[in-house]
């Protein structure tokens, strides 16, 4: 059976690149956020780390070794500052401005996700323990706020390091 087959005469599909990501992601978070934050974290990381392995990120031009690329894109991402070789010698210019980008996406992350796993926390809560939620500083709005809630920390962070 054809795909024009199942839809009804007028209505829409939903459909498009990225919409089994969104509803999968959409089931994750709603079904275990810390598990999403996990997730995300992951992808970074080898995002980071890919681009670390990269000829271009080492000051010597040859690909770095993979589980230095690893190491210290996981260093960066979780903001810990351990690297395994010396930053300024084994790094080009570009390897320490992903590692640089790295740093800020991670430390942005944290405390988006910290942020965020609030509000899912707090979302289906009793009326009583949102108001005392709400007293401790603890939003206790919709997951719509999401959009908004990496605003401000981001212009937060930038306000701060600037």
């Amino acid at each position: 059976m054809s795909s024009a087959a199942r839809t009804e005469p007028g209505s829409r599909r939903r459909g498009g690149p990225g919409s089994y990501a969104k509803r999968w992601m959409g089931r994750l978070t709603r079904t275990s956020p810390a598990r999403a934050a996990m997730l995300i974290f992951g992808v970074t990381i080898a995002v980071f780390a890919s681009l670390l392995n990269m000829p271009w990120a080492t000051a010597s031009g040859s690909s770095a070794a993979f589980h230095e690329a690893l190491f210290v894109a996981t260093s960066a991402v979780t903001v810990t500052g351990l690297t395994p070789v010396n930053t300024a010698e084994h790094w080009s210019f570009a390897g320490e401005l992903v590692i640089l980008i790295g740093i800020q996406v991670g430390g942005l992350g944290i405390i988006t996700i910290a942020a965020l796993l609030a509000i899912s926390v707090t979302r289906n809560l009793g009326l009583r323990t949102r108001l005392v939620a709400q007293e401790g500083g603890i939003s206790t709005g919709s997951m719509g706020e999401t959009g908004q809630v990496i605003r401000t920390v981001v212009i937060c962070s930038a306000v701060v390091e600037a």
